[in-house]
């Protein structure tokens, strides 16, 4: 077997092992206060915020979560942001459990939004800047 296909082999093992959900695990849950408050997209305003938080509670799974409300393009999408586990860092919708974002905490304070779901599919990514 030639040296890159040990080497692939190998990545594959490791990534379906777990280890790779270990990894991502190591920072720890995402604080809720991190989130709190309101975010604007880059060109908007805080008064018609992108993204507002919540107030924390669980999911229908037990997880840690902050409820979470995203406005864009006359659409307003309601869900959870789990914070702890091995959906962290998700937006999930309530009523079907399925995850509608990806979060992804940037330095700055900023956060990206990355719509995987329905009904934001075609939605752009989006990072928002937290509002005074």
């Amino acid at each position: 077997m030639g040296l890159w296909r040990r080497i692939a082999l190998a990545a594959v093992v490791v990534g379906g092992s777990g280890l790779g959900v270990a990894i991502a695990q190591v920072n720890g849950p995402i604080p809720p206060a991190m989130l709190a408050g309101s975010w604007k997209a880059p060109s908007g305003t805080c008064q018609a915020a992108y993204f507002r938080a919540g107030d924390e509670g669980k999911s229908k799974r037990g997880e840690e979560a902050l409820g979470a409300t995203v406005s864009d393009k006359g659409t307003t999408v309601t869900g959870q942001i789990i914070l702890r586990g091995a959906r962290q860092g998700q937006m999930v919708n309530t009523m079907t459990d399925r995850a509608i974002f990806l979060i992804d905490i940037l330095a700055g304070p900023k956060v990206k939004f990355i719509p995987i779901g329905e009904p934001v599919l075609t939605w752009p990514e989006i990072d928002t800047e937290k509002c005074p």
